[in-house]
């Protein structure tokens, strides 16, 4: 039986960029201004920077050599390494999947938010007129309560 050849990256260039696409996803994005907002922001990013280089990077670059040397995906990898922590890969496969729909969800939000917005029809969510809104409600746009 021949042996498959084996896909691989053009340069090293696409295989940063495609390391920092998995790294760096909707979460950073959407999330990360706020949460440095709401922790001290410029001190929040010495911890958050720390946390990132001494768990984060060697986190990462543990699953990229365990799937590379191993040639096989999370779901089947930690089988070959022990067989009773296969469900550590399963596990993780799954959360990947069930945050990907959550992700999904968001991206549609946004996605109606613009069409809305081109389609003219933003005043419907851009003020503080709502039925279920209260008195402690502080509309930004028109600086009230």
């Amino acid at each position: 039986m021949a042996k498959e050849e084996r896909k691989q990256f053009g340069s090293s260039l696409q295989f940063i960029l495609s390391c920092i696409g998995y790294a760096v996803g909707l979460g950073n994005i959407w999330r990360f201004p706020m949460l440095a907002y709401e922790n001290g922001g410029g001190s929040f990013m010495i911890p958050y920077l720390t946390c990132s280089f001494m768990i984060g990077f060697p986190m990462l670059y543990l699953e990229l050599s365990l799937g590379q040397y191993s040639q096989s995906g999370p779901a089947t990898v930690y089988g070959k390494m022990r067989p009773y922590a296969q469900g550590l890969g399963w596990g993780m496969a799954i959360t990947s999947l069930l945050v990907s729909i959550y992700y999904n969800v968001i991206v549609s939000w946004v996605l109606v938010f613009i069409v809305t917005i081109f389609m003219g029809e933003s005043r419907n969510w851009a003020l503080c007129e709502n039925y279920w809104n209260d008195q402690s409600l502080l509309c930004i746009i028109t600086s009230k309560y």
